[in-house]
């Protein structure tokens, strides 16, 4: 029978041991992943945990984040970590956290809340508790499909681990455009780094509302793909950039599909490598004809605003170029409708980082 006696505060240093106990627990995480979650993110003015007498039962992570919206700036609240022991789900815990996070929220000034629901039960859950849909996610699945193999994109994947664990950087040549390629084995810190400040530069410099990543952000969005297992395609430019996993899924960061089709479906006779020497990759050539590209649009982020907001605010956020905060084809949330598009087909998918976001409530 669980303890009635329930007491929330934000969280101390001392409390950090008994947050990576929990959230070890409820997601499974490596230890290698929850050191980039708690030496990077933990910020404990924003976080709640939750005791029953000496037990933590629960807590509730706030990452603080700041967007660019029509050309003004405004701050979010990003909430992860969400997780409560089995033995006390249901019983409101977390539904009194997301209240006690408004506080927070308005006493250092964060604009709203936003989170990533992993499923459709999670995503009612937090529509009761004023929580809006707000963005939409592209996803994306790339198979070959030539009638003489069948070897898929996983296969692909295979292939570039071989010849990267030999500690080399593979450079490949596309048409005019040379791409790198890095996983886990070979890449350092500085290279790590170097690309986390270029992605940096490229997204401060693109026009339109997004959420504005500082290099170390980036930084730590690389480490923990390459934790992951995903492989890292950097063009020299930084016109394209991508991500793939061990079974073909492709996360797109800049660039286009048809590129990432192009370098996925060409030969590959000849291989640089950063010690100048030769590697004589022999790719079955399949031609973009043999690739399929199988984009799909999900449900992605919730927002919730957290401030009273005057109608000199809320002219900020109007006009056509105003993709963050919609909620279907319009957005409304209960200070007021802000915006709205008869389209809802093109929604801005940039919410979000790109790290892995996961949740399990009550």
């Amino acid at each position: 029978m669980c303890n009635p006696r329930i007491s929330y505060k934000n969280p101390a240093f001392s409390d950090i041991e008994n947050m990576r106990r929990l959230w070890k627990i409820t997601f499974n995480d490596t230890d290698d992943y929850l050191n980039i979650i708690f030496s990077n993110y933990i910020n404990l003015d924003s976080c709640i945990v939750a005791y029953s007498d000496a037990e933590l039962i629960a807590m509730l992570i706030g990452i603080p984040y700041k967007f660019v919206v029509n050309k003004h700036y405004i701050t979010g609240l990003y909430l992860c970590g969400l997780s409560t022991l089995k033995p006390y789900r249901g019983q409101g815990i977390m539904s009194n956290m997301l209240d006690m996070i408004k506080v927070i929220s308005r006493k250092y000034s964060y604009d709203f809340t936003f989170l990533i629901p992993a499923d459709s039960h999670l995503r009612n859950y937090y529509s009761k508790l004023g929580y809006y849909n707000s963005s939409h996610i592209n996803k994306y699945a790339i198979t070959h499909t030539s009638l003489f193999t069948q070897e898929t994109i996983a296969d692909r994947y295979k292939i570039w681990e071989e010849y990267l664990s030999y500690g080399h950087r593979i450079t490949v040549e596309v048409g005019e455009m040379e791409v790198s390629v890095y996983g886990r084995e070979m890449i350092t810190d500085c290279v790590i780094m170097d690309l986390a400040n270029s992605l940096h530069l490229c997204e401060a410099s693109t026009p339109g509302n997004h959420i504005i990543h500082t290099s170390i952000d980036w930084y730590l969005i690389l480490e923990e793909k390459l934790l992951s297992g995903y492989l890292l395609f950097f063009s020299s430019d930084f016109s394209l950039v991508f991500m793939m996993n061990i079974d073909g899924e492709i996360e797109l960061l800049r660039g286009e599909i048809p590129l990432v089709s192009e370098l996925l479906g060409v030969v590959f006779s000849d291989v640089s490598c950063d010690d100048n020497s030769s590697m004589d990759v022999n790719f079955r050539d399949h031609g973009d004809s043999n690739i399929l590209i199988d984009e799909t649009m999900e449900l992605y982020g919730m927002v919730r605003f957290e401030k009273e907001y005057s109608n000199n605010f809320l002219e900020k956020f109007k006009g056509s170029e105003n993709r963050i905060f919609e909620r279907e084809c319009g957005v409304v949330n209960k200070y007021g409708k802000i915006n709205s598009h008869e389209n809802d087909g093109e929604l801005n998918s940039r919410i979000a980082s790109t790290i892995r976001f996961r949740y399990m409530l009550d």
